[in-house]
């Protein structure tokens, strides 16, 4: 077992390594890498989550690397902007098998609170969660392959959903607050940085949450377009680029048709049942246009499976199709349902 003292050695090892060792590299264009907060694979996006008050819930942090690259290792913060909203439980940063022939996982090492990472005294802040790979064959450390450039078979944490390989990174478990608070999160790029293979850490930035907003670069002296470690002062933190993720507090889930506090098939057969001609929420009038159509069935699959739900907000529109798929689906676990 590897303890915490051994953990923070490795780290130091490999900043020196940065520092000393990966300046010789041939330096590519700017590498972007994407990262992004969601409950399931829609590409990169801001959504708006809700979450039934005092729940235990969880979020999911996903990493597209640079096109046709492999994003070597990642270190990041998770900052809420009010504690009161919600309370950090736990991290836990995925690191399943990449190859068996080699042999490799994703990271040879990883940094999360099963490996010793602490949560901020107030709860509201995950500091340095990491994931690295960088020097195979280094002895006791597994090799490590990386995120990218193309989702592995074996990776269970990764996903084409959204048209686009994706590679969920991190798992966070919170406990939400009182009904009517209102959190915002952001990313940040953590003191270990981030960088490609081939590359330098200098070479390699991020985007947070949408695809176009600011792009945040990575220095070991700290900066102002990072959103760094250093800039966690609050209540003075003023973050640089757009909300990567808003969690709402709520007593009831817009989709939950039924009030039964879950969103379920249940609540799919009440919309399928309003579908053109109900105004109600128990007809399946989830955003309260009083008309039950298209819209409303988005809202129920996004927060199917509460407690933690999600309502995209300035993300990308769905294309017809996948509406019509889901339309169909609808109708079709209504005729079975019909038919018991």
């Amino acid at each position: 077992m590897v303890n915490q003292h051994q953990i923070r050695v490795r780290l130091a090892a490999f900043a020196f390594c940065l520092a000393l060792g990966l300046s010789s590299l041939t330096a590519n264009a700017e590498d972007i890498a994407n990262f992004w907060i969601s409950n399931q694979d829609n590409g990169p996006e801001a959504p708006v989550i809700q979450v039934l008050a005092g729940s235990n819930a969880e979020l999911e942090i996903w990493a597209r690397p640079a096109a046709e690259m492999t994003l070597s290792a990642f270190s990041l913060n998770l900052v809420a902007t009010d504690s009161a909203a919600l309370d950090f439980q736990s991290i836990d940063v995925h690191n399943p098998t990449a190859s068996l022939i080699p042999q490799s996982l994703r990271h040879q090492l990883v940094f999360d609170t099963s490996q010793g990472l602490s949560i901020g005294p107030t709860a509201d802040y995950l500091a340095g969660f990491s994931g690295l790979s960088l020097l195979d064959g280094a002895g006791l450390l597994p090799d490590g392959s990386g995120l990218g450039p193309s989702c592995s078979v074996h990776d269970m944490h990764c996903s084409n959903d959204s048209g686009a390989d994706s590679w969920r990174i991190a798992t966070v478990d919170y406990l939400a607050g009182a009904v009517g608070t209102t959190t915002d999160l952001y990313l940040e790029i953590s003191s270990q940085g981030l960088w490609h293979a081939g590359g330098t850490p200098t070479d390699s930035s991020a985007v947070f949450g949408l695809p176009n907003d600011t792009i945040h670069r990575w220095s070991t002296t700290g900066g102002t377009d990072n959103r760094d470690i250093f800039e966690l002062t609050a209540p003075n933190y003023v973050p640089v680029g757009a909300v990567d993720a808003v969690i709402q507090v709520v007593s009831r889930l817009d989709a939950d048709f039924n009030e039964d506090a879950l969103v379920d098939g249940i609540d799919l057969l009440s919309w399928q049942g309003g579908f053109g001609s109900g105004i109600t929420l128990a007809e399946g009038d989830a955003n309260g246009d009083l008309f039950v159509d298209a819209a409303d069935l988005m809202i129920w699959h996004l927060q199917y499976g509460t407690p933690g739900a999600a309502t995209a907000v300035s993300a990308s529109v769905p294309e017809p199709a996948t509406l019509v798929l889901l339309v169909m689906t609808a109708f079709a676990i209504g005729r079975s349902r019909a038919t018991f």
